[in-house]
C-alpha cells in the first residue's frame, strides 16, 4: 500500500559559495579553508582568493572583480578582506 509520499530524486542540495579575496596570502586563506570543514563542506563552501605578492586593497578588488561571471550562482556572494588600519583612504 503506498503512503502517498514521494522521495525525491535528482536534487542536489544547494551549496552556498562565498568567493573571498583576502589581503595575507597565508594565514586568511588558510583560516577560510578550515571554515569550510567546520560548518560542513555539503552546506557553505568558502573558495579564498589570494596573492602574497598584491595586498593592497586595490588589488584585493581587483581579484574578486576577476571572478568568472559564469562561475558564480545565483546565491554566491562575493566578498573583500581587508585590514583597514594597515592601508590610508586613498588605496
Amino acid at each position: 500500500m503506498a503512503s502517498g509520499f514521494e522521495r525525491p530524486y535528482n536534487i542536489r542540495p544547494l551549496i552556498k559559495r562565498f568567493f573571498v579575496s583576502t589581503e595575507g596570502g597565508a594565514t586568511e586563506p588558510d583560516y577560510l579553508k578550515r571554515l569550510n570543514g567546520a560548518v560542513g563542506y555539503g552546506v557553505v563552501r568558502i573558495e579564498p582568493l589570494s596573492d602574497r605578492q598584491k595586498s593592497a586593497p586595490s588589488h584585493v578588488l581587483a581579484r574578486i572583480l576577476k571572478v568568472e561571471k559564469g562561475k558564480l550562482r545565483k546565491h554566491d556572494e562575493l566578498w573583500c578582506v581587508i585590514d583597514r588600519d594597515d592601508w590610508e583612504r586613498k588605496d
